[in-house]
């Protein structure tokens, strides 16, 4: 068993556990790849991305898996296995889809957990899901969708706070799109003690300095200047996020909803297939992004 899937079971096991812990269970793993496998920041973000598990939660050093559940993908008819999983789980799955002629495949991906990827009607991919006593989302990147927060929402209650001192410090360079030493204006900011989790934070409204986790800074300082991020391409469903600036949690989990799969990374860009017009605006929205076009969510006569 690979090293994604050995962590995804431990993590399923466990349940919940708190930063340290998955670093050391990680490096447990991956004793002999002398650097050469994923590091810890890398697999929770494909752990969170595909909807596994999610990491700092309520802005504490602690994760927690999700309970599995099957979701529909955008293109009609199929579907991915999401949340913490075990072999039973799997096997149940599998002996379900080949009594209800359910096509199941566990598709290898590199330096993460196998995607587990169902195929068949929806009316047959929800009796295997009920079958197996896990839930059945139709359409998993639309129900991510209507949990979503605005970014400017997000400013307005986010918490005051005030910079820390004696702290190293380093700016979000917006034309640059990374992070850089030192003070720029009217953007986010990242504080870094000798020891422990660096805080983030960006000038909200009323120029107060609030506090968000690292992704959302980015983005809420993108707001405030008026500077674009995300790209849609309408004519082939992608959405394109620069390296430097990846989505916050759970705009990413939405976005990699649509075809079950991870961004592909090209062109200092990870790009998202598969993404409807109506679910990369309101993907765009919450980012604080303009969405793709005018009249976009008209003539899809509805959103998420």
């Amino acid at each position: 068993m690979r090293t994604g899937e050995l962590l995804l079971n431990w993590l399923t096991y466990v349940n919940e556990g708190s930063w340290v812990g998955f670093r050391r269970a990680l490096a447990a793993l991956t004793p002999d790849d002398n650097d050469g496998g994923p590091t810890a920041g890398r697999m929770m973000s494909h752990m969170s991305d595909a909807a596994y598990a999610e990491f700092f939660v309520g802005g504490t050093d602690r994760w927690r898996t999700f309970a599995p559940l099957i979701g529909g993908l955008c293109t009609q008819g199929k579907a991915v296995l999401c949340g913490g999983r075990t072999s039973s789980l799997i096997n149940v799955l599998a002996g379900l889809c080949e009594r209800g002629a359910v096509g199941i495949t566990a598709i290898e991906l590199i330096d993460r957990p196998d995607r587990v990827m169902l195929e068949g009607t929806p009316e047959v991919l929800r009796g295997v899901a009920e079958g197996a006593g896990v839930p059945y989302v139709p359409n998993l990147a639309v129900a991510l969708c209507a949990r979503l927060t605005p970014m400017g929402l997000r400013l307005e209650s986010a918490s005051p706070g005030a910079a820390p001192t004696n702290w190293s410090q380093r700016s979000f360079d917006l034309g640059a799109m990374r992070w850089v030493d030192g003070f720029l204006p009217d953007t986010a900011y990242e504080y870094r003690p000798r020891r422990g989790r660096p805080r983030h934070y960006v000038r909200g409204p009323r120029h107060r300095l609030v506090q968000l986790d690292r992704h959302e800074a980015i983005y809420a300082a993108a707001l405030m200047n008026s500077v674009a991020i995300l790209s849609y391409d309408a004519s082939h469903g992608t959405l394109a996020v620069p390296w430097g600036a990846p989505l916050p949690d759970a705009l990413a989990r939405a976005a990699t909803a649509c075809a079950g799969m991870p961004a592909v990374e090209a062109n200092g860009r990870s790009v998202y297939g598969d993404v409807p017009s109506e679910v990369a605006g309101v993907l765009m929205l919450a980012a604080g992004q303009r969405p793709p076009e005018p009249g976009w969510l008209r003539r899809e006569h509805g959103a998420c």
